[in-house]
C-alpha cells in the first residue's frame, strides 16, 4: 500500500506572536513551496472564517498562489466548507486553479460545525446537511462538464455549463464523512475519503464495495497532529 505524506497549512497568526498579515502570508506560502523541494507529495489547505487568529478563509487563491510556484506537489483542500458557498462558483474556481496547476488540485468537502460561520454568511446551521447533499452531486456533473437543468431547494440552474473546464477528468473529489449516510453518499458518487479514524476508513470501504466500486481504487487522507519542540 503506497502512502504519500504532506504538510496541512491553516496560515494562522496568534496574538501571542501576531505577525503583520502580509508576512504570515509569504512565509506560509514559501513553506508550503518549499516542501516541493523537499520531496512532500501533498500541500493541504484547511477553511475556517471569523477566527481571531485569521484561521485562513479563502482556500481557492491559496491552491492557486501555491499551484503558480509549484511542478509537482499536489494540492487539496482539507476540507473546504461547502455549504458556505456557491455550488457554481467553486466549480469556476476549481477548475481555474486545476488549469493553473495543471491537473494537480484535490477538492476535499465537509458540512462545517461552528454555528458562527453559518450565522456570518447568513446561512442557517440547521441547512447545513441538505445543502450538502443537495451541492455534492451538482459539483460533481459540473466539474465532469455536464450542462446542468435542476430545480431545487437552494439551487435554480440552467443550462449551466462551466468553461473552461478542469484538466483532470474526473477532478478528485473528498468528503469529510463519519455518519453511515455521509459515508455511503461519498462511496455512492465516486469521491475519496478525508477521514479522521481508522474506523471511518473501514466503513468507508465497506460502503464502496456496497455500491459496486472496488475500494482498492479510492484512497483515504489521514490528518495525524505532530508537535516538534
Amino acid at each position: 500500500m503506497a502512502i504519500d505524506c504532506g504538510f496541512l497549512f491553516p496560515f494562522r497568526n496568534p496574538d501571542f506572536a501576531r505577525r503583520p498579515w502580509a508576512e504570515v502570508y509569504q512565509t506560509d506560502l514559501d513553506l508550503a513551496v518549499h516542501t516541493e523541494s523537499l520531496g512532500f507529495d501533498h500541500v493541504w489547505l484547511t477553511e475556517h472564517h471569523f477566527v481571531d487568529d485569521g484561521y485562513s478563509p479563502a482556500l481557492l487563491p491559496l491552491a492557486t498562489a501555491i499551484a503558480a510556484r509549484t511542478m509537482r506537489v499536489r494540492i487539496g483542500t482539507f476540507v473546504l466548507l461547502l455549504p458556505l458557498h456557491d455550488t457554481v462558483r467553486i466549480a469556476e474556481d476549481v477548475a481555474t486553479a486545476d488549469l493553473i496547476s495543471r491537473g494537480r488540485i484535490d477538492l476535499g468537502l465537509g458540512l462545517g460545525y461552528r454555528v458562527a460561520e453559518f450565522e456570518g454568511m447568513g446561512r442557517s446551521p440547521r441547512e447545513r446537511g441538505a445543502r450538502f447533499a443537495e451541492q455534492l452531486p451538482l459539483l460533481r456533473r459540473l466539474l465532469d462538464g455536464e450542462t446542468v437543468n435542476f430545480e431545487g431547494r437552494f439551487h435554480h440552474l440552467k443550462d449551466t455549463h462551466i468553461m473552461p473546464p478542469a484538466v483532470q477528468q474526473p477532478l478528485p473529489l473528498w468528503v469529510g464523512a463519519r455518519g453511515d449516510k455521509a459515508l455511503d453518499r461519498a462511496a455512492r458518487l465516486g469521491c475519496h475519503l478525508a477521514g479522521v479514524s481508522s474506523e471511518h476508513r473501514l466503513r468507508y470501504r465497506e460502503a464502496l464495495a456496497r455500491n459496486g466500486r472496488e475500494p482498492d481504487d479510492y484512497h483515504v487522507s489521514q490528518m495525524v497532529l505532530v508537535y516538534v519542540a
